[in-house]
């Protein structure tokens, strides 16, 4: 049987991110969260394979998700914007749409933390986490606040152990 500590070991390795914003109204030059989010990756030592924005539709945020996920220099995908209840707020049906399962385990936590900083204004968030092909796709919402905090609280923390997990056989 395997020992508590060698299950949640695993060797520090360079990730592969694909850092997505889905945007209507920013270019970008003016991408404060994706800035953010590549900051953060690089800092912990990953890198940033593919990046960068798409309209808020639903097909073209699935074309890029699908073609990142196939890239086998990305291990992980997070996404900026479109995680609130406006009617462009589309990239969580994208990603329900597109079959992976849901771990609702990190938008609970996600709420939890941004309720101690923003109180229930948390609550307008849909971020989650599904897991496509294989691979953690993270969908944030488009505040550099709200990425930075998922990224260096959640995120960098848990992803190295979850992306072990997911290559196994």
């Amino acid at each position: 049987m395997e020992s508590p500590s060698s299950h949640h070991s695993h060797k520090t390795v360079s990730l592969g991110f694909g850092v997505l914003t889905t945007t209507d109204s920013r270019t970008a030059g003016e991408d404060e969260s994706g800035k953010v989010l590549k900051e953060l990756i690089e800092v912990e030592g990953h890198h940033v394979a593919r990046s960068g924005l798409c309209p808020n539709r639903v097909p073209e945020i699935q074309s890029v998700l699908r073609a990142w996920v196939a890239d086998p220099e990305v291990n992980v995908v997070i996404s900026s914007g479109g995680t609130g209840f406006g009617p462009r707020d589309v990239t969580i049906d994208a990603l329900e749409q597109m079959g992976g399962r849901k771990i609702d385990s990190f938008g609970e936590r996600f709420r939890a933390l941004s309720y101690e900083q923003v109180g229930v204004l948390a609550l307008m968030s849909r971020s989650a986490l599904y897991l496509v092909d294989r691979h953690p796709v993270f969908a944030l919402p488009g505040s550099p606040k709200a990425c930075r905090l998922a990224v260096k609280d959640i995120i960098l923390p848990f992803v190295p152990h979850l992306v072990g997990e997911l290559e196994k056989p």
